[in-house]
């Protein structure tokens, strides 16, 4: 919801911008200055959208596809124990689990300012933070086939909740 608030409030300050410079001009008999001034400023507009805006998107995307799979495959690195029937699930949630980790950390990486998105609340996490949990889950990837079962599970749980600390996704009880 905040996100579209602020691109509400960008949208808002470029027409208010645009509008003025507008009239201005067209009060002066200037339509070429007017078509300038609304090209420069749609132009400055998307610039800001695509260099600044979607890299963040693209960033919750990958936080919100975390917290599900996060979900989806506890059974697998809260168990890993497995036999080698279910030998090709554990590959495919520890591939994907290594997926996510490379994708949060590449996206983290694009966002350009992200300290100043950071204190303006547009991203909930710290850089480091968020990179840290790319790390943590990279490591809860490689530990599905870990033969130290006794401890490794209790290990992976932990590591699960550090991530969902570090990426602020809420908590969700399992019934």
């Amino acid at each position: 919801m905040r996100k579209y608030l602020y691109l509400l409030v960008l949208i808002f300050i470029t027409g208010v911008v645009s509008g003025l410079s507008f009239r201005y001009i067209t009060q002066n008999g200037n339509i070429l200055g007017a078509i300038i001034i609304a090209i420069i400023i749609f132009s400055l507009q998307r610039i800001i959208e695509n260099q600044y805006l979607k890299p963040i998107n693209n960033q919750k995307k990958i936080v919100e596809e975390i917290a599900v799979d996060l979900i989806k495959y506890a059974n697998f690195y809260g168990n890993t124990i497995f036999c080698d029937i279910m030998k090709e699930e554990y590959k495919i949630a520890s591939s994907r689990i290594r997926e996510l980790s490379a994708l949060l950390q590449v996206k983290t990486s694009n966002i350009n300012f992200y300290s100043f998105f950071y204190i303006i609340k547009l991203i909930k996490m710290e850089k480091e933070d968020a990179l840290k949990a790319g790390t943590i889950l990279m490591a809860l990837s490689n530990s599905f086939f870990d033969s130290e079962t006794s401890t490794q599970n209790t290990k992976n749980a932990e590591q699960a909740t550090e991530i969902r600390k570090l990426l602020n996704i809420s908590e969700f009880k399992i019934y």
